[in-house]
């Protein structure tokens, strides 16, 4: 399969095979979309539920508390759907490389799989 030079500002080369997959450039897309939604706390004044510029409200999982003990109100958040049988998103941190699980203000948590989590560790 032949190689295409593509130039890049850099002054560098990269080489590219004639027919790109697509779904090479989906972690790329993730990546860049993941800058895009980055939020600020609007108020984070009860221990376990956070509010963000953009109106949204999560309550944080009680095993994860501690991890929040550092936000500033201009700690900058990142939302990520997450899934796992405790919660629905994730909060990260990047400037520490935290990881918050959450749901929606107003959602119950699963009381026997946090029971399991907490236990768990």
């Amino acid at each position: 399969m032949g190689k295409t030079q593509l130039t890049v500002p850099a002054e560098q080369s990269v080489a590219l095979p004639h027919s790109l997959d697509i779904t090479m450039l989906e972690p790329l897309a993730a990546r860049i979309n993941t800058i895009w939604r980055m939020m600020k706390i609007r108020t984070h004044s009860e221990s376990h539920v956070v509010e963000l510029d953009d109106g949204s409200r999560w309550q944080i999982f009680p095993g994860d508390l501690d991890l929040t003990l550092s936000w500033k109100p201009d700690t900058e958040l990142h939302v990520e759907p997450h899934g796992d049988r405790v919660s629905s998103h994730v909060l990260i941190n990047p400037e520490d490389q935290s990881c918050v699980r959450v749901i929606a203000s107003g959602e119950t948590w699963p009381a026997g799989e946090v029971k399991n989590a907490l236990r768990d560790g």
